[in-house]
Order: C-alpha cells, then structure tokens, then sequence
C-alpha cells in the first residue's frame, strides 16, 4: 500500500492552505491533490470527496520511495470518527495541528462563509453568526476537547503542534521544525514570502464569481501552469480588500467564552497561550508578515 506518513488535520482557518504548500516545495516531500480529500471523514460527509481505498492510495501513487507522503485535510479535527480511521489505516503516521486565536479563527471562518467560498453561505452579519455558544462557527474554535481525543489515540509524541501567530513569526523556523517531524530535510527553506487563502473581501461582485466560478477553479488546480496560477490569485488579490477587524466588544465576548478552553488546551499542549485573551494580534490572514508577540517557541 502507498498510504501518508503525515496528515495535517487541521484546524481549519490556521494557516494549513500556506504550509501545505510550502511543504509541497520540499523536494522529499509528496503532497496529495486535492489538498483536502477527507478519505477519512464519517460516511455519508459530503466533503468526503475521495471515497474509497483505491482511490486513497492512488493520490499517493507518483511520491517516491524515499518521500515523506502527506495529505491536509483539516476536517479531520473535529469530525467524531477520523481520528479511529486514520489510526485504523496508518497506525504510525505523524500528525501536524494548527492552533489559531479562537475567537480570529471563528471569525476568519465568518468571512469565508460570508464572500462565498463554503459549502455554507453566510448572509448574517457577525454579531449575530457569531453570537451565541451553539453557533457552529464558535464551536469550531473549541479545540481541547478534539486534541485530547486524538491524544487519547495517538500519543502526544506522534504530534507537531505549531500555534499560528507563532509560526507568522518565523516561517522559515517553524517549517524547519515540521520537516523535522515528517523526517526530512530541515534545513530546505520553501519561498514563504507568498500568502495563500487570505480572508479578503472581493471588490467587484463580477469578477470575485468569475474567480470562484466552479469550472475556473478547477481549470486552475489542474489545467493551467503555475504561473498562470499565480496570475489568478494576483487577480484576485487586486480585486480584493482587508476585511473589516472583529469588534472590540465582540472580540471580548468571544475571549470570555473561550478562556477555560484556552487554559485547558494549553495545558494540553504544554504552552502557555494566555496572549490569546490579551490585546488583538497582528492580522492572520493565513500565513501574517513577522510581528513582536511574547513566549513564541
């Protein structure tokens, strides 16, 4: 079988799009596309696009022998059956996990649902999508609960954990330190002056469909070189804006909510995360240009 040695599962909004491909440039490493096939996934998830062990093994096929072979679906994290079918297929794999400032990373997720690029549309405005406990954006960024189910599986040696604000410090380091996870050349340093998946907010409605039309995308992950790639995103990119930041007063509401489970996961995890309830970081659009922020790793 030609199966992954390394899985990132999530969490989603945290940076995984950048460093999927910053992986994907290592010349010892073998990425699958798409990105995200969720083999893994409980039946009958529609996001469950690769559905069948043949077909798993087959986006793996073309690594080498000597590649570290990995996926990067971050539906995993949160999904109740992934863990127990991952450990089931791949009981030695190695486990990559991105962290984000919950109440960013909700809000990050908000944008994505709200410019049109999720399965789910989101057509209220924050203080109501992002208002109460139950909402399924604020439960996403409840993460203690999920690590110590995977823990309970894995073992906390079989991770590497990098914390998003952390990582927009150093790109460079923290890369070195997840190919030194997956068992490859840690001093192979990827172009990480490119950004990718940015929670911008499209401009011109005409050409923000055109751009996220089913059919361009595709032709753009599969048809057109990677230059003209970068040529779309470019596109976009000029078509684009910085959002507007999360209130104040929601951001506060929000850090209220999460502060047992950020005590709780940073326990887990053995780092102190106590920055996520003090003032707002830099933006963290996917992956953020360096900025000052104490007790990085």
């Amino acid at each position: 079988m030609t199966l992954p040695t390394f899985v990132l599962i999530g969490a989603s909004r945290a940076g995984t799009t950048s460093t999927h491909h910053y992986l994907e440039e290592h010349p010892d490493v073998f990425v699958s596309h798409p990105k995200e096939p969720n083999y893994f996934l409980e039946e009958g998830n529609p996001k469950r696009n690769v559905k069948t062990l043949p077909a798993y093994e087959a986006l793996f096929a073309a690594a080498r022998p000597d590649q570290a072979r990995g996926e990067c679906s971050v539906s995993y994290f949160r999904d109740p059956v992934s863990a127990e079918r991952i450990r089931a297929l791949v009981p030695d794999v190695q486990l990559l996990l991105f962290l984000r400032q919950p109440a960013d990373r909700a809000y990050s997720s908000y944008l994505l649902r709200r410019r049109g690029d999720s399965n789910v549309r989101e057509r209220r405005g924050p203080e109501e999508a992002l208002a109460g406990p139950r909402e399924e954006l604020v439960q996403e960024s409840l993460y203690a609960d999920d690590i110590q189910r995977y823990f309970d599986l894995f073992g906390r040696e079989r991770f590497h954990i990098e914390v998003l604000e952390h990582f927009a410090q150093d790109p460079l380091a923290a890369m070195s330190r997840i190919y030194t996870h997956i068992g490859v050349d840690p001093t192979f340093r990827p172009d990480t002056s490119q950004r990718y998946n940015e929670g911008w907010a499209a401009r011109n409605a005409r050409v923000n469909a055109v751009l996220k039309h089913p059919a361009m995308r595709r032709a753009a992950r599969t048809v057109f070189p990677r230059a003209v790639q970068q040529g779309i995103r470019d596109v976009a990119r000029r078509n684009s804006s910085p959002p507007p930041p999360l209130s104040s007063e929601l951001r506060a509401r929000l850090n209220e909510f999460y502060r047992p489970d950020i005590e709780r996961t940073g326990e887990l995890i053995g780092r102190d995360l106590s920055f996520w309830l003090e003032a707002p970081p830099a933006r963290t659009s996917a992956v953020l240009k360096p900025s000052r922020l104490e007790g990085a790793p």
